[in-house]
């Protein structure tokens, strides 16, 4: 997808409303008690909730405690904090977002070696 056709599609597909509000949410999105505090505090469940799922279709083993060798997609990853949650435990993940100011603060959030996180500043191609 060429730019032009990526503008065509983010106006269609993408709210602008969501994008601005997310933009301006940026500089604290990493404060635990935050606006995104949920988002943080459900790491705990998610992140291990998303390991046991594959554990029990067979995509790893039984016996694993990490995520090593599973690529995720966290489309909609927003400032990350799922994304690195999955990357704690080993997971290769990208992360695909539209809210610019959030790609930024992405750089400033990988933590030490979790930074198996590839963020990308687009949408989801529909078809």
């Amino acid at each position: 997808m060429n730019a032009e056709q990526q503008s065509v599609f983010e106006k269609k597909n993408v709210d602008p409303k969501d994008i601005k509000r997310f933009n301006k949410q940026s500089k604290e999105w990493w404060d635990l008690n935050g606006v995104q505090h949920m988002l943080h505090a459900m790491n705990y469940m998610r992140v291990p909730w998303v390991r046991d799922g594959l554990k029990e279709t067979n995509y790893i083993s039984k016996d694993a405690t990490n995520l090593e060798g599973c690529l995720i997609l966290d489309a909609g990853c927003g400032g990350g904090i799922y994304a690195e949650g999955l990357a704690k435990l080993g997971a290769k993940v990208i992360g695909l977002d539209c809210a610019r100011e959030l790609r930024r603060q992405d750089k400033k959030w990988h933590f030490g070696p979790f930074t198996m996180v590839s963020y990308a500043l687009q949408a989801v191609k529909q078809s």
